[in-house]
């Protein structure tokens, strides 16, 4: 027999009036996976909901984070730039240190290139030696870390003086700026017609600064072993 849509309105009329049989009938029609499918969906929206306040409070976290972080980047960028500072300052103690050691033995450290070195106040010469030198100039001598002056132990061959004049740069790691300043400044005494040679000093020295010397007659004094005498003799005797 078949199944009409008469038969169809009744069976709805009769769901109508007992609710109960719509479970039944519900059960009867669908799977155990479909009828589970509401339960699953609910427990999916519950876990969404838990997910999204996970994330919230993972961002919420992040920055909290983050400005952590950046107020001890900021902490490290200070603390970077008080170490710099520090660092500076214990440089210019190590150069003002050696400074004062090659002063107090410059006749061990020097005395091989001028005999019973003597340490050069050069206030004691600005009437002598301005002019020829301008202002500027003189007090741009002034600056030398250390000039001393002495009788050569070797004079060049056809030198009719014997006395010379060191102009001399002092730093712990010698540079090429040194080795400038030692040739400008030794340059400057010899306008005034003083035999004056240029010298660096110190405990380290780069390659660059060491090939420039070299190069421009410039005395090289590490840990106490001299080096370019003969090329700086040769050039400016």
């Amino acid at each position: 027999m078949s199944f009409t849509v008469r038969d169809f309105k009744d069976l709805l009329q009769l769901l109508s009036e007992n609710p109960e049989w719509r479970e039944e009938l519900r059960r009867a029609l669908l799977s155990d996976d479909f009828l589970a499918l509401p339960k699953i969906i609910r427990e999916l929206a519950e876990a969404q909901k838990i997910n999204e306040q996970n994330l919230r409070e993972l961002i919420e976290a992040g920055r909290r984070h983050e400005t952590r972080l950046t107020k001890v980047e900021e902490q490290l960028d200070k603390l970077s730039q008080r170490v710099d500072r520090i660092e500076i300052r214990l440089a210019k103690v190590d150069g003002r240190t050696l400074e004062i050691e090659y002063e107090r033995k410059a006749g061990g450290y020097f005395g091989r290139i001028i005999r019973d070195p003597q340490i050069v106040k050069l206030a004691a010469w600005e009437k002598q030696l301005s002019p020829p030198l301008t202002e500027e100039e003189f007090y741009d001598v002034w600056l030398a870390d250390l000039i001393l002056r002495g009788q050569l132990r070797k004079p060049p061959e056809g030198q009719s003086r014997d006395e010379a004049w060191l102009v001399i740069e002092v730093s712990v790691l010698m540079d090429v700026e040194d080795v400038e300043r030692a040739v400008r400044r030794a340059a400057l005494l010899r306008k005034a017609n003083l035999f004056a040679l240029p010298v660096v000093a110190g405990e380290e020295v780069t390659e660059r600064a060491l090939q420039m010397a070299e190069g421009r007659g410039v005395i090289l004094v590490k840990d106490g072993r001299i080096r370019f005498v003969e090329q700086a003799l040769q050039r400016y005797g």
